[in-house]
């Protein structure tokens, strides 16, 4: 089981790893405006910026006000989860390339990505966020973070995927 000081460094390293790769997505969007894409969704994105803001925030503090780590077993299964959310989220990264971005985008005339997990599942991304908004709070036994966001995160994704379907299909169009 993770200590307070350890869980509360596995935090910082998640915390650091999301802005990295807010980093690269801005680099991403910046080169798909220049080839004529456009961002759909603003309203929905800026609401998934403070929720997940707030969720790492309120994680701190409930784990300040009752860290409590769950038995071993509850401890491995949430690590699993953490360890499929980060490998769903990196093959999502890799598979989209600098179609990858924290915003979502119409690019004209580009189809669908079609190959891999996408064949079967069309945001293996969004499984990989779902499973670590669960399984983080999970670790250290902090069950109100874990239901209360899992909850609002369903709600956001809902509404997010409607958003890429739409992006997909406009996108579509010119193929």
């Amino acid at each position: 089981m993770l200590s307070p000081l350890g869980y509360f460094l596995l935090i910082m390293a998640i915390v650091i790893q999301r802005l990295g790769e807010l980093f690269l997505s801005s680099s991403h969007a910046k080169r798909l405006a220049q080839k004529g894409a456009y961002e759909i969704g603003e309203k929905n994105y800026f609401l998934m910026k403070i929720v997940h803001i707030l969720f790492f925030c309120v994680l701190l503090g409930e784990a300040l006000w009752h860290y409590d780590p769950p038995q071993k077993n509850y401890v491995i299964g949430a690590a699993i989860m953490i360890f499929l959310g980060q490998v769903l989220r990196f093959y999502s990264m890799a598979m989209l390339g600098e179609r990858w971005t924290t915003k979502v985008f119409v690019v004209p005339g580009h189809p669908s990505i079609r190959r891999g997990l996408y064949r079967f599942f069309g945001h293996p991304n969004y499984l990989g966020v779902v499973l670590e908004l669960w399984a983080i709070p999970m670790l250290g036994g902090l069950w109100w973070t874990a239901g209360i966001f899992s909850a609002i995160n369903f709600f956001i994704l809902w509404q997010r995927i409607e958003f890429e379907h739409r992006a997909l299909a406009l996108s579509e169009k010119n193929v």
